[in-house]
């Protein structure tokens, strides 16, 4: 079972593989898997953020598609993800980071 644990959205920036930025609009949530151990509290387990982000120019792109790319947040977070499909739903390739 997974539940949504944290959302996060606002403006940020996104780093190019070819040294530019672009400003960008994202929305993510972040699943935690909950595993039921049959005990009094139930194990965290793995982490996953998934969601949108859209460029601030009017496409995407088709050569980021599939291209890993770093997100800067508002907090100064930052979160490697990349494209899904060209309607800028992205999937995040790990935890989030300084």
């Amino acid at each position: 079972m997974k539940r949504q644990v944290d959302r996060k959205a606002g403006r940020g920036t996104v780093y190019l593989p070819n040294g530019s930025t672009s400003f960008a609009t994202y929305e993510l949530h972040v699943w935690e898997a909950v595993i039921d151990a049959k005990s009094d509290a139930p194990l965290r387990g793995l982490r996953e953020a998934r969601g949108y982000v859209t460029l601030d120019s009017p496409h995407i792109p088709v050569q980021f598609l599939g291209k890993k790319l770093t997100l800067g947040l508002l907090d100064d977070e930052k979160i490697d993800f990349f494209f899904e499909d060209a309607n800028g739903k992205v999937v995040c390739t790990g935890p989030f980071y300084r």
